[in-house]
């Protein structure tokens, strides 16, 4: 029996079509075409593990939810 959480993200990096770890974390903040609303204090992130591009975008947004005082808990 695993403890497995199901949830549905609320802002998307569209990290599988590419782009820098800036320009996913514009998405991210701002919103875009296919994810219209910015992340909320309560969203989550949807990303894959697509490259160094994909990992930068996380260091850059823990930096950012940091400034903002933001809680960055992981979903178990």
């Amino acid at each position: 029996d695993r403890d497995i959480q199901l949830c549905g993200w609320t802002a998307d990096t569209n990290d599988w079509r590419g782009g820098t770890a800036a320009e996913m974390l514009d998405r991210v903040m701002n919103g875009y075409e296919f994810s219209p609303q910015p992340l909320a204090p309560d969203g989550v992130v949807l990303a894959h593990i697509h490259g160094e591009d994909t990992v930068e975008f996380v260091r850059l947004l823990a930096a950012e939810l940091d400034a903002r005082s933001w809680s960055r808990e992981p979903l178990k």
